[in-house]
């Protein structure tokens, strides 16, 4: 986690904000949710090209 938050130093949260939701455009767009489990009150979600679940 310590890498990721050092690659968004300085950027601005509306670059982050616009990040988040590119992503999620991507992952909705091709890839579809295999599953979905709650890891001490995070939720993770693998993704996966369709058919590969």
């Amino acid at each position: 986690m310590g890498a990721d938050l050092a690659a968004f130093a300085g950027a601005t949260v509306l670059g982050l904000v616009c990040a988040v939701l590119l992503k999620r455009r991507v992952l909705s767009e091709h890839f579809v949710r295999c599953g979905t489990r709650r890891v001490q009150g995070a939720e993770i979600s693998v993704y996966a090209r369709p058919g590969r679940c």
